[in-house]
């Protein structure tokens, strides 16, 4: 089972709660000011992140935010999804390849 995390599923909820963490990063203005919003945890294992808050590139004001809910998804299904790729892709192979010969076969050359 996963995390799924902004349409990425991630193998474990530390992976999961750094790239929501990472994810919540921000600059803006307002007026005459700028404002940077970035993330300020270095574990993952809480509930909550860090988050830390600098107004025209002041003093960091930090602040704790709920980590967003992750929905659980099959991790494993992007491996599955890429080995039924390459199955079709195989197959699509062999039967151009059968037909080429076909092609060549009653044609009457023998392109090889």
């Amino acid at each position: 089972m996963g995390f799924l995390h902004k349409n990425v599923c991630f193998s474990t909820v530390e992976d999961a709660r750094q790239a929501a963490c990472s994810g919540a990063s921000a600059v803006w203005g307002s007026g005459s000011s700028v404002y940077t919003l970035e993330c300020a945890t270095s574990t993952f294992d809480t509930t909550s992140m860090t988050l830390c808050r600098r107004t025209d590139g002041g003093a960091c004001e930090t602040f704790a935010q709920d980590y967003p809910t992750f929905s659980p998804c099959d991790f494993e299904a992007g491996t599955v999804l890429a080995v039924d790729w390459m199955w079709a892709a195989f197959l699509l192979f062999v039967v151009l390849f059968a037909a080429k010969r076909l092609i060549a076969i009653f044609s009457g050359s023998d392109d090889k």
